[in-house]
């Protein structure tokens, strides 16, 4: 278990590097770190998913997604460094169009992380499940918000 400020800390000396790329390279160490307390910040909103932000800063942004069923996001893409998604709980579904207009569908379940960015193809993210999923989107740049 890793506290937001252990996790802001390795972020901050990682993402801020004037070498860094692409979230990519941390997937692996995304899918290995669990954020500890993460149910206390949990809300669901019925409209919309909630997003709740958790750490905001210019080189990249760590939010809480909470989705009840039925619940789905814009189709949309993702800054230049990408995004990675991890299911804290249930399971989530995605369906990626390629840029080549090749559509593919996943699902994810619990502690599966997964990266999209605009050269992997734009995506729409969905809660086809009865109940309710909540997910940890790392997005870099910071300042993202996903046209609605």
């Amino acid at each position: 278990m890793a506290s937001l400020s252990e996790i802001k800390a390795f972020l901050d000396n990682t993402i801020s590097n004037p070498n860094f790329e692409s979230l990519k390279s941390l997937q692996h160490w995304y899918q290995e770190t669990t954020l500890d307390n993460w149910q206390n910040k949990v809300t669901f909103e019925d409209a919309s998913y909630k997003r709740i932000s958790l750490i905001k800063s210019h080189y990249y942004d760590l939010l809480l997604l909470c989705w009840k069923p039925g619940q789905k996001s814009p189709i949309h893409g993702h800054p230049k460094q990408g995004c990675l998604v991890k299911i804290m709980e249930g399971n989530l579904s995605d369906e990626i169009t390629t840029p080549n207009q090749q559509i593919t569908a996943n699902t994810y379940f619990q502690n599966d992380v997964l990266y999209i960015a605009d050269n992997v193809g734009q995506h729409r993210v969905f809660n086809i499940s009865d109940k309710n999923v909540v997910s940890l989107h790392l997005y870099a740049p910071g300042g993202y918000t996903p046209d609605m």
